[in-house]
């Protein structure tokens, strides 16, 4: 969150069925809400000053965006 850190023992996979559509994953460690990305690029994602890694097999989620 933008404000802490929030640890969960679910699987990723489990977590990102029960979110909204708002979210993407990006990486197989990472779910991101797609209104708080600022900037992407093929290999990064930009969250605020966060850079998160985009995996290859996740690169096309981008071009939804």
């Amino acid at each position: 969150t933008s404000t802490k850190q929030i640890t969960q023992r679910i699987k990723l996979k489990d977590l990102d069925e029960k979110l909204s559509d708002n979210f993407i994953r990006v990486h197989r460690s990472f779910l991101v809400n797609k209104a708080k990305i600022t900037s992407f690029k093929s290999t990064h994602v930009l969250i605020g000053t966060h850079e998160i890694p985009v995996a290859r097999t996740y690169k096309s989620v981008l071009k939804e965006l």
